[in-house]
Parts: structure tokens; sequence; C-alpha cells
């Protein structure tokens, strides 16, 4: 009988832990915002938008040409060290994946330098309680875009492994629930009312997933927009 008690006591203790570990998410935004990442190129014209006050910060992205960094960060916040198992981009904004995504540690190489000097391909990255890292995104996108038509891009989404179970989290680009602003895609250079990224000519415009080539349907419009 007391073998039994044991047992059953001790799948309770187990039940109650399980149960505890599956719920457990501490990921959140790390502190630093920055608009570059080491091994990738910066993007160009980014800038703060809509702070007034001090409490939220968008970033406005325009028309790019070439790969550039969307860079995000991500922080620890619990007791215990979790896995970012894996990251991906917003999808559906005229925006596309151009190679691996990076991870880089704050102070890495003895340097406190934001972002860190150097970077690692992001895979399976233990984040101890308290700690953050940087996430950068190498991305492309159409480099075109009708005037006066916006999207805002509120998050990306990480992947996280505590103990056995996974948690995929949608999280915002900044600490204060900030948004990637930018101007709906689609045109070419030379039409009316379109604007493109410096140096854009029909001979090198990209070739785009076809999903997020040409006009975009304004789905992702962001009517609070302050223009920039």
């Amino acid at each position: 009988m007391w073998a039994l008690l044991a047992v059953g006591l001790a799948s309770v203790a187990l039940a109650v832990l399980a149960a505890v570990a599956s719920r457990y998410q501490p990921i959140g935004n790390g502190e630093d915002l920055s608009f570059a990442f080491p091994g990738l190129p910066a993007g160009k014209g980014f800038r703060v938008v809509n702070n007034l006050g001090g409490f939220h910060q968008d970033v406005y992205v325009p028309p790019q040409r070439g790969t550039f960094a969307l860079v995000a960060t991500i922080m620890n916040s619990g007791t215990h060290p979790v896995t970012i198992v894996s990251a991906s981009p917003p999808q559906g904004s005229g925006l596309w994946l151009a190679g691996a995504i990076r991870y880089s540690t704050p102070g890495m190489d003895g340097s406190n330098q934001i972002p860190p000097p150097t970077s690692r391909v992001l895979r399976n990255v233990e984040l101890a309680p308290g700690q953050e890292i940087f996430i950068g995104f190498p991305m492309r996108m159409w480099p075109c875009a009708p005037l006066g038509r916006w999207q805002g891009i509120p998050t990306f989404t990480v992947m996280t492994r505590y103990l056995f179970f996974t948690h995929t989290v949608d999280l915002p680009w900044f600490i204060f629930g900030d948004s990637v602003l930018m101007r709906l895609p689609g045109g070419k250079p030379g039409q009316k009312g379109v604007t493109c990224a410096l140096g854009t000519t029909l001979a090198n415009l990209p070739t785009a997933p076809p999903q997020n080539r040409g006009s975009a349907d304004g789905r992702h419009q962001h009517p609070h927009l302050q223009r920039p």
C-alpha cells in the first residue's frame, strides 16, 4: 500500500511539473534598438517614427534594393534557461528571406558594441535567464511602392523549447510593442505615382516570389500611421 501511495504521489508530482513546464514561456523583447547587424548589409534610410512621448516607437523602412538586415532583440526574463529553436520573419508583406537567420550576443569577444561585431547562424541557441540576443534577418523586398499606401508589420515569430515542450511566440520588434512600417509594394520605375529605391531600373528589378510580386491588396494597411 505504501509503495502504491509513493507511486501515486510521484505521478501527481510529475503531472504538476509537466503542467508548469508546458506553460513556461519567458521570452520577450530585449531593451536595445539597432538598425545594423554584423555580417549583414545595413538598410538605407531607416528611421524611428510615431515616437511622441517616448512610450512607443515604430521604425520606417523605405523601399530597398538588394539584401538588407531587419534586427530584433529577444530576452529570457524567466528563471530557467530556454532554447531558441528557430525564428521566422514576417510573411506575405512584400518581404522575403534572403539567407540564413543570424544571432549575436552582447559582449561576445569582449565587445560591448550594440550590435556586437560577430554573428552565427541561429539554430538551437540556449538563452540563460536575463540573457539578451540580437536576431538578424537578411531580407529582400520589392524596391518600388505606390505613394500613399502603407502597411504595419507588428511581429516576427520565435520557436522556443523548455524541457520537452515547445512554444511558438509572436514578438513585436522592439520593447514598446513597436511595428516595422513600410509602403505597400508594387509598381515599377517610371510609373506614375510610384516611388522606388535609389538606383532601381527596369533592368535590375529583382525576381520576387510570385506571392510577393506586384501590387499588394492592402490587407496590412496601417490606418494610424504618422507619415514619415
